[in-house]
């Protein structure tokens, strides 16, 4: 044997570790009712591994929809560690954000969008509007009906004034 194929027998163990610590995953199920959200994941060809923990960030949590796309790390190469540490949803997810705008969005077709004029835009089944609309209604004791235009005026109070440590249009 040359030196050559005994340098690859011993680094193709490590090498294919290696080339398994990070895949593409595709989320078959989910199970949202313990400490930690585990999933259930297809990788490769007829590989499925359940109770696949996924981590998720602090103060955020979600529910991702079956056949969401995922990032499975595993730690050491080891199949058999595995995490979650990403997930999206090609569907679902909203597109055509400008340049630094972000979102938190949904399954069924709600947002809510920060944009890149310094607004928010709110869209659910009820309302679709910007938060100037929103906050000048509450302000103004106004009922927003389900597009967001005010309707009504059913308390005719003054407006409520702001804390004196709150600058108006501050950010």
């Amino acid at each position: 044997m040359n030196f050559l194929s005994q340098i690859n027998r011993w680094f193709n163990p490590w090498r294919r570790r290696i080339l398994l610590m990070v895949g593409k995953a595709i989320i078959t199920a989910v199970k949202d009712s313990d400490k930690l959200q585990v999933v259930q994941v297809s990788l490769m060809k007829d590989e499925l591994k359940g109770d696949v923990e996924r981590i998720q960030e602090f103060g955020f949590t979600s529910n991702p929809p079956v056949n969401s796309e995922a990032v499975a790390v595993c730690i050491g190469g080891d199949r058999s560690n595995m995490i979650i540490i990403g997930t999206d949803s090609s569907e679902h997810r909203l597109k055509s954000l400008a340049a630094g705008e972000s979102a938190l969005y949904n399954s069924v077709g709600s947002y809510m969008k920060a944009r890149s004029n310094k607004k928010m835009h709110i869209k659910s089944g009820v309302y679709d509007c910007d938060t100037d609309v929103i906050i000048n209604a509450i302000l103004n004791h106004t009922h927003l009906g389900n597009n967001g235009v005010a309707t009504s005026n059913p308390q005719a109070s003054p407006v409520p004034t702001l804390p004196a440590d709150f600058q108006q249009g501050e950010t």
